[in-house]
């Protein structure tokens, strides 16, 4: 069974700073088609005072949604 791919997160971080200094080139801001904020419920935002590994991991979710809609916006 596979253990999964390893991405070393210096070279994340190089990748996403590349494309988003392409991206900041047409402008200081994006604006997306789609509202892709979410709310929580009370009950999440307990469980993530309880735990704040989950704040990441919420956000690490947000960041993917919000890139996801703004690399197929640049697709067309």
């Amino acid at each position: 069974m596979s253990e999964g791919t390893e991405i070393p997160l210096d070279r994340l971080r190089e990748v996403a700073e590349l494309l988003l200094a392409h991206v900041e080139r047409s402008g200081g801001s994006v604006t997306l088609e789609r509202d892709l904020f979410w709310e929580l419920t009370p009950e999440q935002l307990v469980a993530m005072a309880d735990d704040p590994d989950r704040v990441v991991g919420y956000g690490l979710v947000w960041l993917a949604d919000v890139l996801r809609a703004l690399g197929h916006q640049a697709l067309g």
